[in-house]
């Protein structure tokens, strides 16, 4: 392909439309209509991004509603998910052109440049998805571990990995773009350049992130195990900061499938193992981030007691059990008839409803409550006031006139 540039117009037209690659005695290119697995492919993509997209707006409730405060490892998590949602656009137009685990005798070489191109952007979007996730993951840990105004090793490992993480997102990305000199030669091969084998960058990546993964791994049980909890409760955080297992396995899967392509003769059909695992890595990377934080956003919302109920009447179980309430709103809430001889009314701890409330004649206080034809469910309907003063009797001249007044013989000095 090399000389490809330079032959003849008419040659070039010639080589563009012919195979790939030559195919395997007693086999016949098929253009038209190739094998493949796109059933695979179609699954491992909606799975991926179901949790993924789960995860990530997850996150984003606890943060944004719950807490109301978006941090620097938030805006980390938000550029991931924009780079995680454009590979999967670029993984659904490769299968949607091609296909995945296609033999590249299936395919024209004019095929190839398209094909390139796919590769090309996700394979930087995919440099840029990790590294954001690993920085967002490291700054919330050192947060959570790390005692405010703390520089202990556990601090200065997380700047360190979160260093190594930029570095490498700008080294990738760069070193990507780089690979062939002009730049729309990375896919276009019918234009005059150079280019370098790209495979070490890519054997190089994943192996950092493999390292990189195994450490983050590890990082949190020494400070977990130390707490002073029961075996029981250790266990359960142990486990939720160790779901960071799964990335370490696919990143494990993602290097070895790596190799594999490298050295393959059949390029197209390696690079469909490639996608996949990368995209289960970033995948396990925004459940990381994400599903620490998943439980209480669940029962806050009241999705995991719906959940519950709807397994229950699925099982054929009775499903009469109180519904949970959304504990963030009074929207849910419903007051009770109070007992029109009582001055009080119950309240439960899911809000303090101000209406239906009239004045007695019995009771000390002045303000009387407005009445309202039409009062909404959730309102403020009174607001009340209280201002305290302190004085100090610095001089003791209160203390004087006092005694002066219970001892009125006494000289007053």
């Amino acid at each position: 392909m090399d000389i490809l540039p330079y032959l003849p117009k008419e040659q070039q037209e010639l080589i563009l439309n012919g195979p790939a690659l030559a195919p395997p005695a007693n086999t016949t290119s098929n253009f038209d209509n190739r094998p493949n697995k796109d059933g695979l492919a179609h699954g491992a993509f909606a799975v991926c991004l179901f949790f993924a997209t789960f995860s990530f707006f997850v996150r984003i409730y606890a943060r944004a509603v719950r807490t109301k405060r978006l941090r620097i490892e938030d805006a980390c998590t938000i550029v991931a998910y924009g780079c995680y949602i454009g590979f999967i656009y670029c993984a659904y137009r490769l299968m949607a052109e091609y296909g995945y685990f296609i033999h590249q005798w299936d395919l024209r070489v004019r095929d190839l440049i398209e094909i390139s191109y796919i590769l090309h952007v996700g394979g930087v979007l995919y440099s840029i998805t990790l590294p954001m996730l690993k920085s967002a993951i490291l700054l919330e840990w050192s947060r959570i571990f790390v005692p405010l105004g703390t520089r202990n090793a556990f601090w200065w490992i997380c700047v360190a990995l979160i260093c190594i993480q930029l570095l490498l997102m700008v080294g990738s990305v760069v070193s990507l773009c780089l690979t062939c000199i002009p730049y729309q030669k990375i896919w276009n091969i019918t234009l005059p350049g150079k280019c370098i084998d790209k495979s070490k960058i890519e054997i190089t990546t994943a192996a950092i992130h493999l390292a990189s993964d195994l450490v983050i791994l590890s990082l949190p049980q020494r400070v977990i195990w130390n707490l002073q909890m029961s075996v029981k409760q250790r266990l359960g955080v142990s486990v939720i900061f160790s779901l960071g297992v799964l990335a370490c396995v696919s990143a494990a899967f993602r290097l070895a499938v790596t190799v594999q392509y490298s050295t393959a003769d059949d390029l197209i059909y390696a690079v469909s193992s490639v996608i996949l695992w990368a995209l289960a890595e970033m995948t396990c990377g925004f459940i990381v981030v994400g599903m620490p934080t998943a439980p209480k956003a669940l029962y806050e919302t009241g999705l995991a007691t719906r959940i519950r109920e709807g397994f229950k009447s699925w099982t054929g179980k009775s499903s009469s059990a109180k519904s949970s309430t959304n504990l963030s709103t009074f929207s849910s809430y419903t007051p009770k008839s109070p007992n029109p001889s009582s001055l009080y009314q119950k309240l439960d701890e899911n809000g303090m409803p101000l209406r239906g409330l009239k004045h007695s004649p019995s009771t000390e206080s002045t303000e009387h409550l407005r009445e309202y034809k039409q009062r909404p469910n959730a309102a403020i309907v009174r607001t009340t006031q209280v201002s305290t003063t302190e004085d100090y009797d610095y001089n003791g001249e209160v203390g004087s006139e006092q005694f002066q007044r219970q001892h009125p013989w006494r000289a007053k000095k």
